[in-house]
This record gives C-alpha cells, structure tokens and sequence, in this order.
C-alpha cells in the first residue's frame, strides 16, 4: 500500500479542483426546490445564490479551472428558469453573459456556447455567444493540468513501485540468505578498487623491473620483443593467404557448377 503522508499535495482532489465548482452545483441544486422551504429561509437561499452569481468573476474561476465554465453557464441557465423564486436581478444575469463573451481570454465548449446561448434568449438579450465565440476542444480545456498535476502523480507512482520492488528484492535475498543490492554494489565496488590497486602494483614492478634491467637484458628483451613482432606478421600473412586461397577454390567450384549449368 501506498504510504499517503508520502503522497502529493493534492491527495484525493479532482485536479483544478475549487470550492466554487462544489458551491455552484450547490446553487444548480437548490434552485428548483427554494419555494419549499419556509419565507425567511426561502429569502436567505435566494439573497446567498445572488451574492454567489455577483461576486464570483468568469474570469477568475476559468483561471481555477478551464471546465467550470461549462458548469458555471449551466447554474446561470438553471437559476434564470427559476428566478420567480430565487428573486435575482437580471442586471446580474446578464452582466456575466456579457463578461463570458466579450473576454476572448476565456475559452469555452460547444456545450458551455449552447447553455450560453438558452441564457441570451431567457433574457431577451440579442444572441452573440454562438457568432462571436469560437469552440474550444474539451481534450485543450482538459490539458491546463495535464503537465503539473499529471506528471507529478506518475512521477510519484513510480517512485513508489520502484521502491517496493527494490524493497521485495531485499527482503527475498534476505530470507533465501543471498546478498541483498547493496551489499552487491558493495562487493562490485570492493573488487573493482582491488582490480585497479592490483593493477597499479603491477604497473609499479614492470616499471621498477626496467629500470632495474642491465644492458644485456635489455638488448635481450629488445630482441624477443622483435622477434614476437616477426612471428604475428607471418602469423597473419599465413592466415590471409589461407583464406584467399580457400575463397579462389570456393569460386572456382561456382564457376564450375555454372558453366556446367549453362552446358
């Protein structure tokens, strides 16, 4: 399991998630039902839905998240049809239609333009949303927190995996009494700095043995080292005049086989 005081951030919330989005589907909700209650509770459900209409600028929640505009319209839209009870001036209604459509910052559905659309007829206000808007696909509403968020959880995820794996490997090598990975990386790291010391000695007595070599010695060791030299050189000429005769009899046995072919 995942240990969550490890988790992102955003543990459990949608990304661009806002209390806005969660107030409007409070309103879109409550709309229809606010003659039920009582007079005094009736007039607070409406006078709340107004200031909630009023003081929350279309651009501000695009800037949370690009897809509440969908949910935003659909609540103005829900709350004009039902303004004989919620008791809203259409000032309000109509003040943000027109903030929604003469921002061209702020990008809408086809969905979002069509529920803005029933709002300018509900209001008699004349129809711009549908000529003046252009659609934004729903995959580049979507994408504003495709980069941070996304990539933050995969990231996250996969640190994770990677360490319960590392851990299972551990706790296998350890019940089956083999080396766990770090004492291999131990070990690997062990044996190559025994590699490059033993190495180094080595280097260390070839150099010490030189200098230490007498003038005979060295004239001898001058001449086995000349004659090593001759031998790899016959060696090879041997080698590819073998293989070039091997390739001459091999063309000629094809030249043979073709012309008897052609006969």
């Amino acid at each position: 399991a995942v240990n969550k005081s490890q988790a992102p951030p955003n543990w459990g919330v949608s990304p661009g998630h806002n209390p806005s989005t969660a107030t409007g589907n409070l309103s879109e909700a409550f709309s229809p039902r606010v003659a039920a209650p009582p007079a005094t509770l009736k007039r607070s459900s409406g006078a709340a839905i107004t200031k909630f209409l009023s003081i929350l600028p279309p651009k501000a929640l695009f800037d949370m998240k690009h897809t509440s505009m969908f949910e935003f319209a659909h609540l103005v839209k829900m709350v004009i049809e039902y303004n004989s009870k919620v008791g809203a001036p259409e000032e309000v209604f109509k003040k943000i239609a027109n903030a929604m459509i003469d921002d061209d910052e702020i990008q809408m559905s086809s969905a979002t333009i069509r529920s803005l659309d029933r709002v300018e007829k509900l209001l008699g206000m004349v129809p711009r949303a549908r000529h003046t808007k252009p659609a934004t696909p729903v995959k580049v509403l979507y994408s504003q927190f495709l980069t941070k968020w996304r990539d933050a959880k995969s990231n996250f995820y996969r640190k994770a995996k990677a360490a319960k794996r590392k851990t299972v490997r551990n706790l296998l090598a350890y019940r089956n009494n083999e080396l766990t990975d770090g004492e291999r990386a131990t070990k690997r790291r062990r044996k190559e700095d025994l590699k490059s010391k033993d190495e180094e000695a080595r280097m260390a007595l070839r150099e010490e043995r030189r200098r230490n070599m007498s003038t005979e010695e060295k004239k001898e060791r001058r001449k086995k080292m000349l004659q090593a030299k001759q031998e790899r050189i016959a060696k090879n000429k041997s080698r590819r005049r073998r293989v070039h005769e091997q390739r001459e009899k091999q063309f000629q046995r094809w030249r043979e086989a073709k012309l008897q072919e052609d006969d």
